[in-house]
C-alpha cells in the first residue's frame, strides 16, 4: 500500500488550510481508488486464469466420458455377438 499524506499537517508541522486539506484528502482518494482499482485487477485476471483451467478441464471430462461411452457400446455390441454366436453354436450342437 502506498503511504498517504497526513490531512492535518504538512512534512513540517504546518497546520493545512481546509483547501490544503481537502486537496490531500482528494489525492489520497485518488491513491486508494487506483491501488483498489490494481487489485481488482490482479484478481480478475486470478479469476480469469482460473476459469479457462475450469473450461479446459471440462472439456477433458466431456471428452473421456464420451470415449468411456463410446467403448461402453462397443462392449454391449461385442455382448450381442457373443449371444448371438453361443445360440448357433448351441443350435449346432444339438443338430
Amino acid at each position: 500500500m502506498s503511504e498517504f499524506k497526513n490531512v492535518d499537517t504538512d512534512a513540517f508541522g504546518k497546520v493545512n488550510t481546509p483547501k490544503e486539506r481537502s486537496e490531500i484528502m482528494c489525492e489520497n482518494y485518488g491513491r486508494m481508488c487506483l491501488e483498489y482499482a490494481g487489485i481488482c485487477r490482479r484478481y480478475r485476471s486470478m479469476l480469469d486464469n482460473k476459469d479457462k483451467d475450469i473450461f479446459r478441464l471440462r472439456e477433458e471430462v466431456i471428452s473421456y466420458q464420451n470415449t468411456l461411452f463410446s467403448k461402453e457400446r462397443q462392449i454391449k455390441d461385442l455382448q450381442k455377438k457373443i449371444a448371438k454366436l453361443n445360440k448357433k453354436l448351441l443350435k449346432a450342437q444339438h443338430d
